[in-house]
């Protein structure tokens, strides 16, 4: 046990998840009681890692552990379950419902979340058991959350003879309904053009607003003008051309703006209402008046405004907009339109995102895997890499689930064959999923370490989200892959290759780089993916 321990913090100071023997797999759940919570959260992170291996011992934990360690098996456990298989679901499925009884109440709320994000209908009935027993408001709202998450007639029955007793139950109540109702569709809204010429923002990521731009020219015709970093605004009418753009994130209706002179929560909550009626005229003057109910939801963002304050002003807000729009509902999970009220200290903006207005650019994802790159992104990166033109086979040999090469398979360039390995079952069987039956591409997936596998003839091109070790690996771990990745090129790249490597490890890169004799480097970009902000490194592979 020792022993393990001692390994377990080596691997916790280093920062490494990785995959353990069965045996010791299976004792990982010893190690979720009595010691630091940072532990404990990397300790989780090795079982579900490891979740075949600790899958047993994690079941047995949720039954007879300490308090502190029944937290957490649930958590896990709910977490693991989709990755085994339908027998083990089933027992996961009925511990978890077993702990909706548990004498300790955050392990009851543990266990209504996981059965919520599980979605098994079969629960509905000891979820209603348990939240008319439930004590405590704060359990008592994970359970209507469960309800409205699994949804279903008879979860929407439940929910009816629900009575709220406080106001957190109350918007748990609210959000839940919401979920499980059934509401008149009417005819598709999909828009091939606006009435008049309208402004849109386009979002990218930031740093790839420039890319975004000039596939947007490319594609049709017409420039957009950057205004902030991630943004470009273009007016337009025909919207064909925004599902050939594969850089843009999503597209916005700038709506209009206030200036807060008045920076009180009453100066914004006026100002906010002024914006939104805009907003839902806006929604009018593009469909015109509908045969059926139009639901929306308010979103609030930016700094200036509390998690409670945005509560109560939507709540206001929502009541102002019945009584003036009977046409309209607030629906937080169903909704055509959402309105985005941005906070900043002085001015308050209102963008329209028209949510029935479908994205079916990326529609082959079926699967995901954790911290996989925005396909949008991948989409601005290969742009970036500037493709072969002619047929090419290329490499990625951290794929993932394969965003890079389907992004590259997308991009209009000639390829002949595109080939992805990572170390990851999961991400392969991802990967695998995702083939996209719309383009010819010829795909394959291996599952094999990317710096060992051997591959069959040579590239043209290679093209990877490299390794960040930042959710598993380490720096130092970083530095032996990269420079055995790098020693490998020779093995596996065509004379004149194209290498575009993402990492977040800069300046092990541009050290790799200078010192290589087969790498020369075109230029380095840097990008935001989300908090992290990767430099894109471009080059070319001389033998």
């Amino acid at each position: 046990m020792s022993d393990l321990r001692e390994r377990l913090q080596d691997l916790y100071k280093k920062k490494r998840v990785v995959g353990l023997s069965a045996e010791d797999a299976e004792r990982l759940p010893d190690y979720l009681e009595n010691s630091g919570l940072k532990f404990r959260f990397f300790v989780g992170d090795l079982i579900r890692r490891n979740a075949k291996g600790s899958v047993e011992s994690l079941i047995s934990a949720a039954a007879t552990g300490s308090e502190e360690v029944r937290r957490s098996a649930v958590h896990l456990l709910g977490k693991i379950c989709r990755e085994l298989n339908d027998k083990r679901q089933a027992e996961i499925a009925e511990t978890i419902e077993t702990s909706l009884k548990d004498p300790d109440p955050k392990v009851r709320r543990n266990a209504a979340i996981a059965l919520g994000d599980l979605k098994g209908p079969k629960v509905i009935g000891s979820l209603a058991e348990t939240l008319s027993a439930e004590p405590f408001e704060w359990v008592r709202s994970s359970m209507i959350l469960a309800l409205g998450q699994i949804g279903g007639p008879k979860s929407a029955t439940i929910l009816e003879r629900v009575n709220a007793k406080s106001d957190l139950e109350d918007e748990a109540l609210t959000k839940a309904r919401d979920r499980v109702a059934v509401f008149e569709v009417g005819e598709s809204k999909r828009l091939d053009a606006f009435p008049e010429e309208r402004e849109i923002e386009l979002r990218s990521a930031p740093g790839l607003e420039d890319i975004l731009c000039a596939e947007f020219v490319e594609i049709s015709g017409r420039e957009p003008k950057v205004v902030q970093t991630g943004s470009a605004r273009v007016t337009v009418q025909e919207l064909d051309s925004l599902g050939q753009v594969r850089t843009w994130r999503e597209w916005l209706i700038p709506v209009g703006e206030r200036d807060l002179a008045d920076r009180s929560e009453a100066g914004f909550a006026h100002a906010g209402l002024e914006l939104l009626v805009e907003g839902l005229e806006t929604f009018v003057a593009i469909y015109g008046k509908q045969e059926h109910v139009s639901r929306y939801r308010i979103e609030v963002r930016g700094r200036e405004t509390s998690h409670e304050s945005r509560r109560k002003l939507i709540k206001h807000w929502v009541v102002d907009l019945e009584g003036r729009y009977p046409d309209f509902a607030n629906s937080p999970s169903h909704y055509e339109a959402e309105l985005r009220l941005q906070r900043a200290k002085t001015k308050a903006s209102l963008y329209l995102k028209l949510t029935c207005e479908a994205d079916t650019r990326f529609d082959y994802r079926v699967a995901d895997v954790p911290a996989a790159m925005q396909p949008a992104t991948a989409a601005g990166v290969v742009r970036l890499a500037c493709p072969q033109k002619g047929a090419s086979r290329v490499l990625d040999p951290f794929c993932g689930r394969g965003t890079l090469l389907f992004g590259r398979a997308h991009s209009g360039m000639p390829v002949g064959e595109l080939v992805g390995c990572d170390v990851s079952g999961n991400a392969i069987s991802a990967a695998q999923a995702n083939r996209d039956p719309s383009t010819r591409a010829n795909l394959s997936f291996l599952r094999g370490d990317g710096c060992s596998i051997r591959l069959e003839g040579r590239f043209d091109e290679l093209i990877s989200n490299l390794p960040y070790g930042i959710r598993t690996g380490s720096h130092d771990k970083n530095v032996d892959v990269y420079h055995t990745f790098i020693d490998r090129l020779p093995e596996w790249m065509n004379d004149g290759a194209s290498i575009t490597l993402v990492t977040q490890e800069m300046d092990l890169m541009k050290d790799l780089f200078s010192r290589s004799n087969h790498l020369s480097l075109s230029k380095v970009h840097r990008i935001d993916t989300g908090g992290l902000q990767p430099g894109v490194f471009v080059g070319m592979f001389r033998n």
